[in-house]
């Protein structure tokens, strides 16, 4: 947050005190005080809605509320002080506007107010989906093959509080933060800062939530009926009639032509809330989801429930007055797999896997012209498909199907495959504003970050 501080004929109003507070600032408020141009700073902020109020003895109070600081976006917060009379004491109040004239790239923000309220289906990967310029290469909205702006899925940076977690081989990121975790989402497209080089597509950056000075929590639960899914597919029943290769289902083994949804559960629970007050707050997410559903041209009693459950946690502290520390740690255990009209018994597949992930970083505040940062982060993936029913069988593919339906996989487990990822990673920046460089004001960060990546994949 910065902005400017003026008398009423325009001069700048130099010494004034500056005090900030927000709901989301350990210690509750911080000070600054104006320099000889009127400037004031507050940087590195926590995201959050914040009240500034400015003071200098001989004038007006001046209080601007409901300013909301966005990730990676400066607020702009110019104010107007003028001289105060001997029985004047007068507070303005305003908001602030969000527009942030130092960037120049492309770049959207989602707050969790926005997020909350956004019918979209419930997962990571769907929230990305909001941002204008981003698609799926292939599957439904929730699937991890994410493309931007035209490039491929190779080509993003995926970013969890300050720490990349993009998978080394796939592009895609496997830390699937739960929804009610997330504090706020941003996409960054062309024009993205330096600092974002490891991409040609978009880079997604993620704050998760944290706790505060009081405790709360929340839970939500969310139902889906066959009743309440409709389907815009209605396969034909398999005959001699059609041409080969059409799509169709085999009635004779119970399969119908539609979508069919027997049963989706999402609960999921919050909580956070103090340790120590305005020293050390703690944050806890879950998240259990169960989708039991069959494609068209499946036979519904062959239906294999999708399982995900992810926990999250959050500690957040304070060392001195303005140096803010975090940690976190991510768990998930799945297990996905399914019918298929394309696939006898003996060839559907179960794929499970868990991944951890956790991290941690220090934000050091020297002035309000200097700062510091360091952070690292470490994750890993174990990811394993076998069949549904264990056996021994080797994949068969039958292109000669009766009743003149598609092309079917016989046998064994049509891909199995042990999958092994990780990533660890360090990075630190130092930045400076320069407030009259060169007549003007400039930032000039510098940084350095170390990855090191690994995929091993054993497929049969």
């Amino acid at each position: 947050m910065k902005g400017v501080i003026t008398d009423s004929e325009g001069k700048p109003v130099p010494g004034a005190t500056i005090t900030i507070s927000s709901a989301a600032l350990l210690g509750g408020t911080r000070t600054a005080y104006t320099n000889d141009l009127g400037a004031f700073r507050f940087p590195s902020l926590p995201v959050g809605t914040y009240s500034v109020v400015a003071t200098l003895e001989g004038f007006t109070k001046v209080q601007v509320q409901k300013v909301d600081v966005s990730l990676d976006v400066t607020a702009n917060v110019p104010m107007t002080m003028n001289m105060a009379t001997k029985s004047e004491d007068v507070t303005v109040m305003g908001e602030a506007p969000l527009i942030d004239v130092t960037q120049s790239g492309l770049s959207t923000n989602y707050s969790k107010e926005i997020l909350e309220n956004t019918p979209t289906q419930r997962s990571f990967y769907n929230l990305m989906q909001v941002a204008p310029g981003i698609s799926q290469s292939y599957g439904d909205s929730s699937s991890d093959r994410t493309i931007a702006f035209g490039s491929n899925m190779q080509s993003n940076s995926w970013n969890v509080d300050g720490l990349e977690t993009t998978a080394p081989e796939t592009g895609s990121t496997w830390l699937y933060q739960a929804p009610d975790s997330i504090d706020e989402i941003q996409v960054i497209g062309i024009g993205a800062p330096a600092e974002y080089g490891n991409h040609l597509g978009a880079v997604f950056n993620v704050v998760t939530k944290k706790g505060g000075n009081s405790f709360h929590g929340g839970a939500n639960y969310y139902w889906q009926p066959d009743s309440l899914t409709t389907t815009n597919v209605d396969l034909p029943a398999c005959n001699d009639s059609l041409t080969p290769g059409t799509a169709c289902y085999d009635a004779s083994a119970g399969a119908n032509g539609v979508f069919n949804r027997l049963a989706y559960h999402d609960l999921s629970a919050t909580v956070g809330g103090p340790v120590k007050r305005d020293r050390l707050w703690f944050f806890g997410s879950i998240q259990n989801l169960r989708d039991n559903n069959t494609q068209p041209g499946n036979n519904p009693d062959n239906a294999f429930p999708y399982k995900d459950d992810t926990y999250d946690g959050k500690l957040s502290g304070l060392i001195g007055q303005k140096n803010e520390w975090n940690g976190f740690y991510h768990l998930a255990n799945w297990d996905n797999g399914g019918t298929s009209p394309y696939a006898t018994p003996t060839a559907l597949y179960d794929e499970r896997g868990h991944d951890h992930g956790w991290g941690g970083g220090i934000t050091a505040t020297v002035s309000s012209n200097f700062m510091w940062e360091a952070h690292y982060a470490g994750w890993n993936t174990h990811d394993l498909q076998n069949g549904v029913q264990p056996n021994t069988l080797d994949p068969f593919y039958d292109e000669t199907p009766p009743g003149g339906g598609p092309y079917v996989y016989t046998g064994g487990v049509t891909y199995p495959f042990d999958y092994v990822t990780s990533r660890h990673q360090v990075n630190g920046k130092v930045t400076y504003y320069a407030e009259n460089f060169l007549k003007s004001q400039h930032e000039f960060r510098f940084g350095v970050q170390w990855s090191r990546g690994l995929a091993d994949t054993l497929t049969a």
